[in-house]
């Protein structure tokens, strides 16, 4: 079902992200980063609920925190491989 679902509907440009004082861009870069680090990770089979749930999901936990500019991306790839566990135990 993964084949439902656009990730381009889930990745950002600078200006859609919020004032990050100067910093949009590197924090437009690492968040579609991530996007697409979960979207190679997400199984063809998901359903598209859990998979749009997931995907907007980690702008919703990440924005407004100075972790996408004080971490390096492999932790935050490291976080997202824990939210994605989350996310299919949720919904078990």
């Amino acid at each position: 079902m993964k084949d439902l679902v656009n990730i381009q509907d889930f990745l950002v440009a600078p200006h859609e992200i919020g004032d990050w004082e100067g910093e949009e861009e590197l924090v437009c870069d690492k968040l579609n980063d991530l996007l697409h680090y979960c979207w190679d990770r997400i199984p063809d089979d998901m359903d598209t609920d859990t998979i749009e749930r997931m995907l907007s999901g980690i702008w919703e936990n990440l924005r407004g925190d100075t972790v996408l500019l004080d971490c390096e991306l492999d932790e935050l790839r490291d976080w997202v491989s824990t939210y994605m566990g989350a996310v299919q135990d949720s919904e078990n």
